[in-house]
């Protein structure tokens, strides 16, 4: 594992927003939780029982001895106002720092903190990938509007003396427990800013047995279009339908729906990790189908901000 000078090995605890699979839409919290073990890292086998050498948990860590008692240090400082605790990046009590303290650390030791990020969001950006196609179903077969639902997960990577990411596991059910003003600082935001994107609204629960259907033929032609395995026939279909003239009700209000999550997500702490530009290019090979609105979503980020508003000023909705 990479290790600071403090030598102890360390963990990221990174919050990732699926707001829709259809398309998929990907955001990553821009700060999240570091965090350590509680005594310096070593390869000796006498420390292989030591929990505290090679588990990051804080669930461990917390009863370290040593680590209680630096706690409780801390925290009779702080009521006797004899700590600096302006800064939420020490509140972590020497088992926990910001991630936004790790990039500017790994600045100051000369480390590529955006070669690591790339690192860090290509493992996510393929985690998420490799069970799309298992998670549509189960929108089909349920019956669920894409809208209606999002996940919030706790991505838990390593990072590698290469710099190189490891994916050790995903928490579908990420622990929003708070057991320091750290948890807090940075939890409570990320909720905030969790539920202001998703903007969960009523959908007609009436249409949802039709919308299913739809998606089981749109899966099915999607899929025999996939095994030619040739994409510049599924560009062709790309052109074809994607003008503003053959532009549907539905896409249309799938555009609209994109471009306002976005303009709430840019309110908060969030960045948009798929779909931009650049990754449609690297990963959509990636999809085991391709689907119409990904497609369109796809198409429609590669237009200039003209044009996206000409399309919306054309195009006819039925939102009121």
């Amino acid at each position: 594992p990479l290790l600071l000078p403090s030598k102890r090995k360390f963990d990221l605890r990174l919050y990732v927003l699926v707001t829709s699979y259809d398309p998929l839409t990907i955001y990553l919290y821009r700060d999240g939780l570091v965090r350590f073990a509680t005594m310096p890292y070593t390869t000796d086998k006498k420390s292989w029982s030591n929990q505290f050498v090679h588990l990051t948990n804080y669930s461990v860590n917390r009863h370290n001895p040593k680590l209680k008692e630096k706690t409780q240090k801390n925290v009779k400082a702080r009521s006797d106002g004899k700590a600096e605790d302006k800064d939420e990046n020490d509140w972590g009590d020497g088992c926990k720092w910001s991630v936004s303290k790790l990039r500017k650390r790994l600045k100051e030791l000369s480390i590529d903190d955006v070669k690591v990020w790339e690192e860090v969001e290509t493992v996510i950006i393929k985690t998420l990938l490799s069970h799309e196609k298992n998670v549509i179903e189960r929108i089909a077969e349920y019956k669920l509007h894409s809208r209606s639902c999002f996940e919030l997960m706790g991505f838990d990577i390593l990072i590698d003396s290469d710099l190189k990411a490891w994916l050790l596991e995903v928490n579908t059910s990420c622990s929003l427990s708070m057991h320091c003003p750290l948890d807090t600082f940075i939890k409570m935001r990320m909720m905030s800013d969790t539920l202001h994107i998703a903007g969960i609204r009523a959908v007609d629960a009436s249409k949802l047995r039709k919308n299913a259907r739809l998606l089981k033929k749109q899966e099915k032609e999607s899929s025999e279009l996939h095994k030619t395995r040739d994409h510049s026939k599924f560009s062709n279909c790309e052109n074809a339908l994607l003008t503003n003239k053959t532009l549907t009700t539905d896409q249309i209000n799938v555009l609209r729906d994109v471009q306002c999550e976005q303009q709430r997500a840019a309110l908060g702490n969030y960045t948009l990790i798929f779909p931009t530009v650049d990754r449609v290019q690297k990963f959509s090979h990636l999809f085991e189908t391709p689907r119409p609105n990904n497609v369109l979503l796809h198409w429609w980020i590669s237009l200039s901000e003209n044009q996206k508003q000409a399309i919306f000023s054309t195009g006819k909705s039925n939102r009121r």
